[in-house]
């Protein structure tokens, strides 16, 4: 029953279930008659009461993050998490969502020193307030009138046939040299190449399976920071082939490996890794991906190359080798693990000589048909 206020509203109240906490939560509605009072009890209940419960940018972030583990990997949730604590949380948390403004994301936005983070963080925001959008908790995403901070992206180096030379000729570890050959002749992540197990490669058939890789949590204690999981995507599932040159030298590293296992009593099996870490503690363990960066680096120096080529320059080099050989792009996605070719394209296959050249002789060939000129 309605009671009469000192101001001449009317008085009453309901229970809303806060949608997020699952706690109830007495809320009073006002009106001046009966019928205003019926009205806006029916609105309050029609919306759930998201408008007068109005969670926090911080209540709200919680749960997207729980929607988000179902989708993405535990990588990808801890570098979220970094970013929302470091850059975004310290001034968002304790708005409500609806008071969000497109001039507080830019006050956001304007704190974080560097271009790659700050729009990092803006696909953060607009994430969160998307999915905030969808379920009804706002009206309109505000990041829609903030321009996204874009990056130039620095263009990877590729590999030439004489820095690919210097590098296997500066190394005697037969373990390196079979990872760069791996890296050179498959375009394979890191990740992939350090999960590799005997039984992943297949010597009769000439097939690399890549069905695992090595994950990272930064967050998680040093012994259990490095763990085996599945490639980037569904994509990166898939067979790739063994050339000659990898198959010879795979061959040379297994009966070096052999050896090094019998020396420490231990009977080389086909589920031990083929690229294993030789430190005391963890003989026999696969090695680390950063370890191939930081043994890439050394490789680097001692080669005498002074190019800006990395290790991941392998993956650029043998896509666009691809590209050159006129391999069709649906190949070439499929041997990369991309859900799309074009993204392989875009990101991976770069403009060479070869390419024009190709495009030149071809032109020629047809102005040939023609006749003269």
């Amino acid at each position: 029953m309605p009671t009469k206020r000192a101001d001449g509203r009317l008085q009453t109240s309901i229970r809303i279930t806060n949608p997020l906490t699952g706690e109830r939560k007495k809320i009073y509605v006002y009106g001046y008659t009966e019928e205003e009072l019926k009205r806006e009890v029916a609105r309050i209940k029609r919306d759930n009461g998201i408008e007068v419960i109005a969670p926090t940018f911080g209540e709200w972030k919680d749960e997207w993050l729980k929607i988000k583990s179902e989708e993405v990997t535990q990588a990808t949730i801890n570098s979220y998490k970094d970013s929302l604590r470091l850059h975004i949380s310290p001034i968002l948390d304790k708005y409500k969502l609806k008071d969000i403004t497109s001039s507080l994301i830019r006050t956001v936005l304007r704190n974080i020193p560097t271009q790659r983070t700050r729009e990092y963080c803006y696909i953060i925001i607009n994430a969160i307030l998307q999915q905030a959008l969808r379920e009804d908790f706002i009206n309109k995403n505000p990041c829609i009138n903030v321009k996204k901070p874009k990056t130039k992206t620095k263009e990877t180096v590729i590999i030439t046939e004489g820095e690919f030379r210097q590098l296997v000729n500066a190394t005697l570890n037969l373990q390196l040299k079979a990872i760069l050959w791996i890296a050179y002749d498959t375009g394979m992540r890191r990740s992939e190449i350090a999960a590799l197990r005997w039984q992943d490669i297949d010597f009769k058939t000439g097939i690399i399976h890549v069905h695992h890789a090595i994950k990272t949590d930064r967050h998680a204690p040093l012994p259990s920071r490095f763990f085996i999981g599945e490639p980037k995507t569904d994509y990166g599932i898939r067979d790739i082939a063994l050339t000659n040159a990898v198959k010879i030298v795979l061959t040379k590293h297994k009966e070096q490996q052999k050896e090094l296992f019998k020396t420490n009593s231990r009977i080389l099996s086909a589920k031990d890794f083929v690229f294993t870490s030789n430190f005391r503690g963890r003989f026999g363990d696969f090695i680390q991906p950063d370890s191939i960066s930081h043994e890439f680096v050394k490789l680097k120096r001692k080669a005498g190359i002074k190019s800006g080529i990395t290790f991941k320059s392998f993956r650029h080099t043998c896509l666009t080798s691809l590209a050159e050989a006129n391999i069709p792009a649906k190949a070439i996605q499929a041997h990369a693990g991309h859900a799309n070719a074009s993204f392989t394209l875009n990101r991976y296959v770069h403009r060479t000589e070869k390419m024009e050249q190709t495009i030149g002789d071809f032109l020629n060939q047809r102005n040939e048909q023609i006749g003269k000129i």
